[in-house]
């Protein structure tokens, strides 16, 4: 502040001593023309008093502050003792001398340049005024002294849209503190810009104005009252208007992928990080870096594509494999110039086996799995890099190799499927429906007369029996004092009673 507060005093004492007209800046100098009539001695006396020095010679910064003026300009003295001097003619551009104590049309004085400020960022469509607290109007400069003043205006309006001023390298928005030049207010600074009774605070907040809807930052009701466009909200003071972050408030940006970017009076709904738009939707493009070819829009998504000749393996959908459609195709071999062309590296795509072909052809040739009888359980068909089982009449296929038999559902006489087999339970086993009352009674009936005829029969065998005279079968008894001696020569039977 107190750097501030300096600066703007060094300018002020400039404008007591009369500085106007125009300045430019640039590198470390700036360039005053002012435009009194004085003779030399004086012009050296303004510019010595305020820490400058008189310009001598023509350089291109004099030759632009004087371009479309007219009148003599101080140069030079020819001497020490100042008594013949050189002035600069500003229509023609020659120098002439002339007495030191004559008076010219002006001079330009040199000013060291410190804490300067770059230009004012503003609207392209704007028109900037760049001038000193002296009131020397900027010109074709690249920076800007301390103190100076910006006034842009977007409009045809007589007032200004904003106003700035230069401090310690920055520019401040007025209204600014009401210590440095009532804090760039046109009226009075007490904390904020006020204005008289009989006027109103433009909405520019430093000007003062007499229409009461030039208070308003956007526009002005038939009622008097401030109004904003779409996207913004009033604020409390009734006439400035404040940016609706949508963003955060509504959250607009709903799709897959996007996020929402908060804009002056609206909002735009951007793709977030690894997404791309593709037809107005945000689409993850992460996959694309991780293709081995190239990566294109498939079905709605971003999916990797391979070159001619190649397809998407089906092991990792960011590979690709060869693809062959015949029984032999050309292998896929890096070329080393240090190695025989046999001992080249080669790959073949699935299914098939490299083969080195007289003597200079990698091939790659169909493997016939069938010939293996391996694979499958029944039959099997070779194709181009796989193969394919097929099952025998009254089988089929299952896990792409077993064959099982088919599960015949029985039929009855009408043609309907017999009901599924249920599981059996822990519960008793109960009569099946298709037995009714009349069979049970029948089949105990039946069961009955059985039992009877059985009884009858048995009967009739036994009484049978006791009519038979059957000699029983008695146990001979043997004296064993009857036996005699039992010679080689005589054998005897024993009498049986």
């Amino acid at each position: 502040m107190m750097r501030f507060l300096v600066c703007a005093l060094f300018l002020c004492k400039q404008a007591e001593i009369g500085f106007a007209d125009q300045m430019i800046c640039g590198g470390d100098k700036c360039y005053q023309l002012h435009q009194e009539a004085v003779d030399y001695r004086d012009a050296l006396m303004i510019c010595r008093g305020s820490a400058a020095e008189l310009v001598t010679g023509s350089g291109p910064e004099v030759w632009t502050l004087l371009d479309g003026k007219n009148g003599s300009y101080w140069s030079d003295a020819v001497d020490a003792s100042m008594d013949m001097c050189r002035r600069v003619d500003a229509t023609d551009k020659t120098t002439a001398e002339t007495r030191c104590d004559a008076e010219a049309d002006g001079f330009v004085c040199r000013l060291p340049l410190r804490d300067p400020c770059d230009p004012l960022g503003s609207d392209p469509s704007a028109h900037t005024l760049y001038s000193a607290l002296s009131g020397a109007e900027l010109i074709h400069s690249e920076l800007f002294p301390a103190g100076t003043t910006a006034l842009t205006f977007k409009s045809s309006s007589k007032y200004p849209d904003s106003k700035h001023i230069c401090a310690s390298k920055s520019w401040m928005r007025a209204p600014w503190s009401c210590e440095g030049e009532r804090g760039g207010c046109e009226h009075a600074c007490n904390g904020t810009c006020v204005c008289p009774p009989d006027k109103v605070l433009h909405r520019n907040r430093f000007s003062c104005t007499d229409d009461s809807c030039d208070r308003c930052e956007h526009r002005c009701e038939s009622d008097g009252k401030c109004a904003c466009k779409r996207g913004y909200r009033l604020q409390r003071d009734g006439t400035s208007c404040v940016d609706v972050d949508e963003c955060s408030e509504t959250s607009p940006c709903t799709g897959d992928g996007e996020r929402c970017v908060n804009t002056q009076g609206a909002y735009e709904c951007t793709c977030m990080e690894d997404f791309d738009e593709y037809d107005g939707k945000c689409v993850n493009n992460s996959i694309c870096f991780h293709c081995e070819h190239q990566c294109e829009m498939v079905g709605g998504v971003l999916a990797c594509v391979c070159d001619k000749g190649f397809e998407v393996s089906p092991k990792d959908p960011h590979k690709c494999e060869m693809r062959c459609t015949a029984r032999d195709c050309p292998a896929r071999c890096t070329r080393l110039p240090d190695m025989d062309e046999k001992d080249w590296p080669c790959t073949c795509p699935q299914g098939y086996i490299l083969d080195y072909r007289n003597h200079s052809q990698h091939i790659c040739t169909d493997i016939d799995e069938c010939h293996m009888d391996m694979y499958c359980d029944h039959m099997c068909e070779n194709l181009f890099g796989s193969y394919r089982c097929l099952c025998e009449e009254g089988f089929q296929l299952v896990a792409l190799t077993k064959c099982v038999p088919l599960k015949m559902d029985d039929e009855d006489g009408s043609g309907s499927k017999n009901p599924p087999l249920e599981v059996p339970t822990a519960q008793p086993a109960l009569v099946p429906s298709y037995i009714k009352t009349g069979s049970i009674l029948g089949l105990t009936l039946f069961s009955g007369l059985c039992v009877v005829l059985l009884f009858f029969v048995v009967r009739q065998l036994a009484k049978r029996c006791d009519t038979l005279d059957i000699p029983p079968v008695k146990r001979t008894e043997v004296d064993v004092d009857y036996l005699q001696q039992v010679t080689t020569d005589t054998y005897k039977m024993l009498p049986v009673d």
